[in-house]
């Protein structure tokens, strides 16, 4: 599911394949797009299926065609004209990146060891690159231009950098993680993990490129290609890959993820990390200053609970290293979905210890409010914001629509 780039639509794919587009302001079914069967796996993302230019006027979408082989599909938004098809000729499943500068042209992955750079007019390959058939490309970045393309492959380096208006290629390699930083309690990791590249992530101006390592952040200076010293998390935090999720607009913050248990920031001035982001759940007779609104999954109430017999505050702590006084019960939470807002200031997440959604500050690791749902969500959910920040969409069995800044819930859409 996503919006389109002026935030009016909606967008979601149905199980048979068909695209469906919504009217963000009345949530009214706009249009319905045949897009045939499905070419999809189920570790894939709605956007890997489906991508909208970006000054939305045409759509494209992933299907399989009669003799089982992959294809895509091109339509006019607007209008809901079919208005060209692309084939691969491959019978893996394709892989989506999203358009170039322009809408003609669309990067894809035919097959999952394969970058082909498509002309949507001709349907031809302006450029291509692929590595060994027995390897996956992994993972890929988009420039906020569009004219830069990173990736990797089987998760490491060297990573690939693509020009998409020349067609042409370099690599960069890139130094080891940072394995001194891991704590000394903690068992080494082998030397392969060390060496994975978890995700990638382009500076605001493109001129520098994020790669999220082991307990570590890769920043590549793609103008000189050289690698910048690392930035790393300190010794007493928790072990493990980071994704990237968001650069801020001001393009001086970092915002990251840890499996769901850390969201860390760091500070792209000065390399630093302003916070673990580790939110952590705390019962205690104490009353606590922040977030004793939460409803805990575990508890029916909002606030205080009853807790061993006696009345508790439940509290939601933005930071692994806070604390609340008096008798207390402190255990981790963690977040089974994300979205960051495109300007990198808000993150929505789903806690495992609410039914609700968490809006937090990405600036400054601070809690905003909270989403109140009458359904609690569950596991499964994916969190989506328009491009302004002012809308989410909330996907699990149908989409919820969220006006952010009422924090309220508009409508439901079925059938998705």
């Amino acid at each position: 599911m996503q919006f389109s780039p002026d935030g009016s639509r909606v967008i979601a794919r149905a199980g048979g394949g068909t695209v469906c587009v919504w009217e963000v302001a009345t949530g009214a079914l706009d249009k319905s797009l045949d897009a045939g069967r499905r070419n999809s796996a189920p570790w894939m993302s709605f956007e890997e299926e489906v991508s909208i230019s970006s000054d939305g006027h045409v759509l494209a979408a992933t299907e399989r065609a009669a003799d089982g082989s992959g294809e895509i599909g091109l339509w006019d938004l607007a209008s809901g004209r079919r208005s060209s098809t692309i084939p691969t000729g491959s019978k893996a499943v394709i892989v989506l990146v999203g358009f170039g500068e322009a809408d003609a042209t669309l990067i894809a992955l035919p097959d999952r060891h394969t970058v082909s750079v498509f002309d949507t007019q001709t349907g031809k390959i302006r450029a291509t690159w692929s590595s060994d058939p027995k390897d996956s490309i992994d993972p890929i970045a988009l420039s906020p231009d569009r004219k830069t393309l990173a990736f990797g492959v089987n998760r490491h380096g060297p990573l690939q950098i693509m020009d998409l208006g020349k067609g042409s290629t370099r690599s960069l390699e890139l130094g080891g993680a940072a394995t001194s930083m891991v704590k000394a309690s903690v068992t080494q990791p082998q030397s392969d993990s060390v060496a994975r590249v978890e995700s990638m992530i382009f500076s605001r101006d493109g001129r520098t490129l994020y790669a999220g390592r082991f307990r570590a952040v890769s920043v590549v200076d793609l103008e000189h290609g050289v690698e910048k010293p690392m930035l790393t998390l300190p010794s007493d935090a928790r072990s493990g890959h980071l994704a990237l999720l968001s650069v801020s607009s001001d393009g001086t913050r970092l915002l990251t993820e840890m499996k769901g248990f850390l969201f860390p920031i760091f500070d792209l001035t000065t390399g630093h990390v302003l916070t673990h982001g580790a939110p952590r759940v705390s019962v205690t007779r104490a009353q606590v200053p922040a977030f004793i609104e939460g409803k805990l999954g575990s508890f029916d109430g909002w606030g205080r609970v009853v807790y061993q017999g006696r009345v508790a505050y439940v509290a939601l702590l933005p930071q692994e290293n806070m604390r609340v006084g008096g008798e207390t019960r402190q255990t981790s939470s963690y977040a089974w979905a994300s979205a960051t807002s495109p300007d990198g200031s808000l993150l929505a997440l789903k806690l495992d210890a609410l039914n609700n959604l968490t809006l937090w500050d990405a600036k400054t690791d601070g809690w905003i409010d909270l989403l109140e749902s009458t359904v609690p969500y569950g596991p499964s959910l994916h969190l989506n914001f328009s491009r302004d920040g002012k809308t989410l969409a909330v996907t699990e069995k149908g989409i919820d629509i969220w006006d952010i800044p009422k924090r309220k819930l508009r409508y439901r859409l079925g059938g998705v």
